[in-house]
């Protein structure tokens, strides 16, 4: 009988958690998202850099920020070559993707500077690193997707530690799904999930 009892009782307390996970599950939901944004506040630097992937979203960031006078100089980088593109037989890496919708935004290509390189947030970091240190560069604002902002954060903290460079790293919101109610699609939920794969990959292997 008294066996009986706590099963009763642990079923009443596992049905009362899970109708307060749902009751609750939309600030839960949102603060998964929100865990991953980490965006610094936006001031003057010597150069914007642009990582690759969402050519379109990412280079309409960097063309508003140029506009409002934060910085004179794009740099975007993107070896990738999407398979659609491929399939159309369109060579176009990221960098291409990003410095074409730039200068359809109005950006004059001489403020553009273009490298058909890396293809994972680490080796960009070096490379901009690199770059840095080659254009005596004091000061950097990078441009990445809302949900990557944490992930790009941490690794470029762990490369750039001691180089003297002061990083701003800001987001640009997706234009497939809502960052702040991701769970109601389908593409929200592959964003996140993918996202958190990401971030516990970088944190083991660096």
């Amino acid at each position: 009988m008294l066996k009986l009892h706590r099963i009763v009782i642990t079923c009443f307390a596992l049905f009362l958690l899970g109708g307060i996970l749902w009751f609750f599950r939309a600030p839960v939901l949102r603060s998964a998202g929100n865990f991953l944004i980490s965006e610094d506040k936006i001031v003057q630097a010597d150069v914007i850099f642009v990582l690759g992937g969402d050519a379109l979203s990412r280079a309409g960031k960097a063309a508003l920020l140029l506009s409002q006078g934060v910085s004179e100089k794009i740099i975007c980088t993107g070896a990738y070559i999407s398979p659609v593109l491929q399939v159309l037989d369109i060579e176009m890496t990221e960098s291409d993707l990003t410095r074409t919708n730039l200068i359809k935004s109005g950006i004059d290509s001489s403020r553009i500077e273009e490298f058909k390189r890396c293809m994972s947030t680490m080796d960009e970091a070096l490379f901009f690193l690199e770059y840095c240190r080659k254009n005596k560069i004091q000061s950097a604002i990078i441009v990445t997707g809302t949900f990557h902002t944490r992930r790009v954060n941490y690794i470029f903290d762990k490369v750039f530690r001691n180089s003297g460079v002061h990083l701003m790293v800001t987001g640009v919101e997706s234009k497939i799904y809502s960052e702040d109610d991701w769970w109601r699609s389908e593409e929200g939920l592959i964003a996140l999930n993918n996202e958190y794969v990401k971030l516990f990959y970088y944190w083991i292997k660096y």
